[in-house]
């Protein structure tokens, strides 16, 4: 796409975004726009903090949540059907760091233990508890 292109179609863009952002009653969102690995467009709508008016804008830091599952789910699902893991082979094959969480399973970090089917635990191991890790701040290094 052209950036004269992407320039002419902004201000459409931006009126969408505020349209949408007022009818779903959401106070903030920040849009960006990449091309070729390469971020051409960026920017903030409404409030990053309501309490203080703070204003969003496009380097506004988010809390990370349980938003990394769907990128981490979303690339072992990639790399499954490219033929580089199974996603019941166990992480510690492809990244030995993890030695130290005994036995997990790609499909278990993509989707939790409880996603997979009852009985096909890994022998000798025992069903963990799933706990919410505290939210991380996620930005740009």
């Amino acid at each position: 796409m052209e950036d004269q292109v992407v320039k002419s179609l902004i201000p459409k863009l931006e009126a969408i975004i505020v349209r949408t952002l007022e009818r779903d009653l959401v106070p903030g969102a920040a849009i960006g726009i990449v091309r070729d690995q390469e971020l051409i467009w960026s920017r903030g709508f409404g409030y990053a903090d309501l309490a203080s008016d703070r204003a969003m804008d496009a380097d506004t830091l988010f809390r990370c949540g349980s938003i990394t599952k769907t990128f981490t789910a979303t690339v072992i699902i990639q790399l499954r059907d490219e033929g580089k893991l199974s996603i019941d082979d166990p992480i510690v094959r492809y990244i030995p760091e993890f030695a130290a969480v005994l036995g997990v399973m790609f499909v278990e970090l993509a989707f939790g233990a409880k996603s997979r089917p009852i009985g096909q635990q890994q022998k000798g191991r025992q069903p963990h508890t799933h706990r919410e890790p505290e939210p991380a701040t996620c930005h740009d290094s």
